[in-house]
């Protein structure tokens, strides 16, 4: 299941501007095959950098934080597409430098997603305690 939708991708961009992306010239027939090879690589890349750190792929309901993710990765690889032998608009380098940034902090943990609490414990992981001595006596240095 594909964390964004054609209707998600039709509400950021008219059919007729899909269609140039995904091949036609006069904007009259969106080539959804093309999508859902973009899609599917924005979706890779996605759980690419989420695997670790959380069950992949993501449950149902997804977070709309990858909703986005998934539609401006998408899209940038539409752009790619479509702008092959030319230069890309600056506006989709940077929203996959955005997208990268955001999915970075995902796998640090500097950004969370909000997922339902039954897969929030499911996640597991490791716990660790802040508390601790930070000087060591001689004698407990000689036992390690």
């Amino acid at each position: 299941m594909s964390y964004s939708t054609d209707n998600d991708l039709l509400a950021e961009v008219s059919e007729y501007d899909l269609a140039k992306l995904t091949g036609d010239s006069s904007g009259t027939t969106v080539d959804y095959d093309r999508i859902e090879r973009a899609r599917a690589d924005a979706d890779s890349i996605i759980n690419g950098y989420l695997t670790g750190r959380y069950p992949v792929p993501l449950p149902i309901p997804y977070d709309p934080l990858i909703v986005k993710l998934s539609i401006d990765l998408t899209m940038v690889h539409l752009f790619e597409f479509a702008y092959s032998k030319n230069a890309m608009p600056n506006t989709m380098v940077w929203r996959r430098i955005n997208a990268l940034k955001i999915l970075s902090g995902l796998t640090t943990g500097v950004v969370g997603l909000m997922l339902q609490p039954d897969t929030q414990k499911a996640l597991g992981g490791i716990l660790i305690s802040k508390e601790c001595e930070r000087e060591y006596s001689e004698t407990k240095l000689e036992n390690y």
